[in-house]
């Protein structure tokens, strides 16, 4: 039969304020898509609150995926997922503000969606599928955050009735594959799929750095080995408490090749990339301490950091530093392809 799309609601995950709460995913079909739409319920005091920037977005501490119990498929705050999707798709994802209003309850709103595709936006873009079925278990975990990373002053209250709605797109049937000069039609059971993963590191900036000859801040290109297909920084000031995003700490970016003769594989001003990605990804906004770089695009097959941790490092030149600055770096990548099934 050919392919077959299925979509369905899966158990909700409830908020409790400052803790992890889970979902178990079904496995019983591959999966496509996860659609997660947070709702933050709240409710404000006689004073209108002073809202942290990004607000519910810094309530959604993480969110992981986790097969098999302890093996990590994405591990994510939605600060950084919301941005990484904005420039992917070319728009905003759905947004609603939490209210400004003085004793008053309303929600506010974020939908975030894993996807498990090399080409997001492609529907019938099976490539990278998550295998449910191949996995023992299969995890969806949210880390809860409190009313101080929601506001700043007078933070309101987020109600009980907070939580994660969360629904699946589902994949089976058959493909026609070629292999040498034969055509054959297999269940999607039987392939192997890229078994992508999306972590975020944090860089400390601990001095201003001037030079990338003798002064630089260096920080390792993870993991390794591994095709890294995407990344992106996320600059953060000290403004607590999940500091601002900024575009005045980091001024220039490299990234080299240090084992052996070093090799440039890429030099840039921040402010030259920055502008450059607005255009090349049609966003209606530039997101302020934000770069998008896709590795894919500028080297075809993606980064190469197959050898050791180390191998191949960022480099930033940075200014105006202050205690508590920090580069938050995402990335996706290519893991070892999944076994076929037995």
């Amino acid at each position: 039969m050919p392919l077959e799309f299925n979509e369905r609601p899966i158990p909700q995950i409830n908020y409790i304020t400052n803790t992890t709460q889970f979902v178990d995913i079904p496995r019983d079909r591959n999966i496509r898509r996860i659609v997660m739409r947070f709702v933050i319920n709240v409710t404000t005091t006689a004073t209108p609150p002073t809202y942290t920037e990004d607000n519910i977005l810094n309530v959604i501490k993480k969110i992981r995926i986790l097969q098999n119990g302890n093996d990590v498929k994405m591990n994510t705050p939605s600060r950084m997922w919301f941005y990484v999707e904005q420039y992917e798709k070319g728009t905003q994802p759905r947004f609603v503000a939490p209210t400004s209003s003085a004793s008053t309850t309303a929600d506010a709103e974020v939908c975030l969606i894993a996807d498990f595709a090399q080409r997001r936006q492609d529907e019938d873009d099976i490539s990278a599928l998550l295998p449910a079925r191949r996995f023992a278990s299969l995890r969806l975990e949210i880390d809860w955050g409190g009313t101080t990373d929601l506001a700043t002053a007078n933070a309101p209250t987020i109600n009980s009735a907070s939580r994660c709605i969360i629904e699946i797109r589902e994949v089976t049937g058959e493909e026609e594959i070629t292999v040498g000069n034969d055509s054959k039609v297999r269940s999607i059971d039987e392939l192997d799929f890229i078994d992508l993963r999306e972590a975020i590191v944090t860089q400390p900036i601990d001095s201003n750095h001037s030079s990338f000859d003798n002064d630089t801040l260096k920080s390792n290109v993870i993991p390794a080995p591994a095709i890294i297909y995407q990344q992106a920084l996320m600059v953060r000031d000290q403004t607590a408490p999940w500091g601002v995003k900024s575009n005045a700490l980091v001024t220039d970016i490299k990234v080299q090749k240090e084992v052996g003769r070093p090799r440039n594989i890429l030099q840039r001003t921040f402010f030259s990339l920055f502008g450059e990605i607005k255009v090349e990804y049609q966003i209606e906004t530039s997101v302020t301490g934000f770069i998008y770089i896709d590795w894919k695009d500028k080297l075809r097959y993606g980064l190469e950091n197959t050898g050791n941790e180390g191998d191949v490092k960022y480099r930033f030149l940075t200014a105006g530093f202050v205690s508590g600055q920090n580069i938050d770096i995402f990335t996706r990548s290519e893991a070892t392809p999944f076994a076929k099934l037995a």
